[in-house]
């Protein structure tokens, strides 16, 4: 097996681990710097960035956000993935 072949499959691997830990229901994978109590007791994420993959590498949580706002980067109605 040649290296791009291995790297392909192990890239393919880790994507799908990745997208079925977070869940299928989720609307929102991400990757926020931390979850808040927002205003109408929901979760709020700040600076957040959609996609929720290696969160921990970067010293990230995990999160399953309603919305996320591109501009200000807040995710709406998040819970901890």
């Amino acid at each position: 097996m040649n290296l791009s072949a291995f790297f392909t499959l192990a890239l393919a691997s880790v994507l799908t681990f990745s997208s079925t830990a977070v869940g299928q229901d989720c609307p929102k994978p991400a990757c926020c710097d931390v979850l808040v109590k927002g205003a109408d007791d929901t979760n709020v994420g700040l600076n957040c960035t959609e996609g929720g993959i290696d969160c921990t590498f970067g010293g990230q949580v995990k999160a399953c956000c309603e919305s996320i706002n591109s501009f200000t980067k807040v995710g709406m109605k998040c819970e901890s993935a």
